[in-house]
């Protein structure tokens, strides 16, 4: 859902993301879960890995939003 249409979304989100990076960069709370911080290169990995997910997903919000004006202009035309 576009946080356009439900701001209120973005709330959870944005704690959720704040926990994990506290979780990640807090030195107590890392001991505590046992984890350590990704490096600047790890990463990049991740991005990297992560970003052909986002092409093919608006790749596919883009055919579905083609495919929906294609068929309005046909049964406008009938």
């Amino acid at each position: 859902m576009p946080p356009w249409r439900n701001p209120w979304l973005l709330v959870p989100m944005t704690v959720s993301f704040v926990l994990h990076c506290f979780i990640l960069y807090v030195p107590f709370l890392a001991n505590v879960f046992e984890i350590v911080p990704l490096s600047f290169r790890e990463w990049f990995v991740v991005i990297l890995v992560s970003f052909h997910v986002i092409l093919i997903d608006e790749a596919l919000k883009f055919i579905g939003r083609w495919r929906r004006t294609r068929i309005k202009k046909k049964i406008k035309t009938m």
